[in-house]
């Protein structure tokens, strides 16, 4: 309902004083003026798009179910809607929609390279750790989106999700330059027991730009390119001799002796620098029958003319029922960790 208070119409005025009285009219112009003042009030509460243009004649269900960017601003949001027999349900279907216009494999960007490349296993594993991190970081920027339009009809439930663009765009920004400042600073040493984490990183803040361009149609340039990376671990690079002693499952001894490889040291029984390896197994008491768990303590030292250069020490926990099936589900972990952090074995001058 409105109410018209102290209005003044051409020379004519009324005055309703927002109360129940009856104000009199004169004259034929007044009613012409009330008239066209009837059908303003209307025209303004029926708005400029009509009810029937946001509805499928043929569904009964609001046109954005089917088109949702059409009913977006393409410029500040970007659109998705889902269904199901909840508004639970619906809404999550439109998450995942949304998350599906992001879904960028990593893989097949860097194909040419892995069947050229003699990295190995440190290649296969960059990528694959640089997928999860994408995968996480999209689902970080999911969390922003917000559920526009809700609509339930004939047992199933439909919603439209929104994102943000600008806000999306510039958490995604943020995240590649901050991957991209350690990825300067470890290419700049040119030190090989970086390689692993120089590729992780360069394929993490890839996958985020190929995310990026989705919502700006633009790229972040890279510090460095992939080609560059490929050329410089091709390289022959001779650091000298090392002899890896100790003892450790043959899985552990394996990556080990490829590790050092890869960095270029020519392996030896004897030399005066020396990899030392030890693999120690504590049998921790568990309230469980037929299971056991052990921790075990991975120690790594790097000497060198009996002078201890640098360590790497880590503790790792795994319930099984045998200590050989604890170890190898450890054996991923362990690996992971010895590739980033091979480095603190100060290896390379």
């Amino acid at each position: 309902m409105f109410h018209l208070c102290k209005v003044k119409l051409d020379t004519i005025d009324f005055d309703h004083g927002c109360t129940e009285n009856t104000t009199k009219l004169k004259g034929e112009k007044m009613t012409r003026t009330v008239t066209l003042l009837l059908l303003f009030l209307a025209g303004c509460s029926t708005g400029t798009i009509k009810q029937e243009e946001l509805v499928d004649p043929q569904t009964s269900l609001p046109k954005w179910v089917y088109s949702p960017q059409e009913f977006c601003d393409e410029s500040d949001l970007l659109c998705a809607s889902g269904e199901g027999k909840s508004a639970q349900m619906a809404q999550a279907q439109a998450l995942k929609s949304l998350a599906s216009i992001f879904a960028v494999n990593i893989k097949s960007k860097v194909a040419s390279y892995q069947s050229s490349s003699s990295y190995g296993e440190s290649f296969n594993d960059a990528v694959e750790e640089a997928f999860v991190s994408v995968n996480a970081s999209v689902s970080e920027i999911l969390e922003a989106v917000q559920i526009t339009e809700k609509v339930r009809k004939d047992g199933f439930s439909y919603a439209l999700a929104a994102l943000d663009i600008s806000k999306a765009s510039y958490n995604i920004r943020t995240k590649i330059r901050n991957i991209d400042d350690e990825l300067s600073t470890l290419w700049k040493t040119q030190q090989r027991a970086y390689l692993k984490k120089i590729l992780k990183l360069y394929f993490e803040r890839e996958g985020l730009n190929d995310k990026y361009v989705i919502l700006v149609d633009s790229r972040v340039p890279p510090p460095v390119e992939l080609s560059q990376i490929h050329s410089w671990g091709k390289e022959d690079v001779d650091q000298g001799e090392v002899a890896l002693v100790g003892k450790g499952p043959k899985w552990l001894i394996d990556h080990l002796k490829q590790t050092l490889s890869l960095i270029g040291f020519s392996l030896k029984k004897e030399a005066s620098r020396k990899v030392k390896v030890s693999w120690k197994a504590k049998d921790e008491f568990i309230n469980v029958k037929g299971f056991e768990k052990f921790s075990f303590l991975l120690t790594l030292e790097h000497i060198e003319n009996e002078v201890k250069e640098g360590v790497f020490s880590s503790v790792y926990q795994s319930v099984c029922r045998e200590i050989s099936d604890c170890e190898l589900k450890l054996k991923d972990k362990v690996i992971d960790d010895i590739s980033f952090e091979i480095a603190a074995l100060k290896l390379e001058k």
